[in-house]
């Protein structure tokens, strides 16, 4: 049984994550021990509230430093809404703030007439997907007002990650993303139905 750790930092749905990663059979536990989180087969980081509140709980945390040591060890991480933004450079809500930056991009506020952005959406461009496989029917639970609106890779980068996008008011913006072992969500699977449950059942299957 694979062993996942939810990233306990102050911010994130941590019992309905526990709940939807433990359904689908990983042995989950909810902390912000360092060892556990360094040496677990699969670290979910969650997040709700403003980016820059997750981040710096998350740096107090030590989450920063461990999110980018299991990456150079190639250590699965899963990033779930705000735990999925400060994977990229910088967000401008509430000021420009520095993310972890193994994700090239910037969180902004949503352009559409409705924000924040609230409910069931569709998540395009899963062709290829280890995430998204055996997923008919691509409907997602999304609460958010900013997002990354654009990848900032150039399209000649070696093994650059893998985007998805999702269109609300006419507009785009990146709703999830694979990067060798780093994978991220804006939507928050653990609140999308079968849906959710089979992208987390295929995250931990790949652990």
């Amino acid at each position: 049984m694979k062993k996942v750790v939810i990233f306990d930092y102050g911010f994130g749905n941590l019992r309905s994550a526990e709940r939807a990663f433990s359904h689908v059979g990983a042995n989950v536990n909810i902390t912000k021990d360092y060892d556990d989180a360094i040496n677990a087969d699969g670290l979910v980081i969650p997040g709700v509230g403003s980016f820059a509140a997750c981040m710096n709980g998350f740096e107090l945390a030590r989450g920063k430093q461990i999110a980018l040591e299991r990456f150079k060890n190639s250590s699965p991480v899963f990033g779930i809404c705000v735990g999925h933004q400060i994977m990229f450079n910088s967000s401008t809500e509430g000021g420009e703030i520095a993310g972890i930056g193994l994700l090239r991009g910037n969180v902004e506020e949503i352009r559409a007439e409705t924000v924040p952005h609230i409910g069931w959406n569709k998540v395009e461009g899963m062709s290829g997907s280890a995430l998204f496989n055996q997923i008919d029917d691509p409907y997602f639970y999304f609460v958010h007002s900013y997002a990354v609106l654009k990848n900032l890779y150039d399209v000649d980068t070696n093994q650059p990650p893998k985007f998805f996008y999702t269109e609300h008011d006419g507009n785009k913006f990146i709703s999830a993303v694979e990067y060798k072992t780093l994978f991220g969500s804006q939507f928050h699977p653990e609140k999308s139905g079968h849906a959710g449950l089979q992208l987390i059942e295929n995250w931990v299957k790949g652990l």
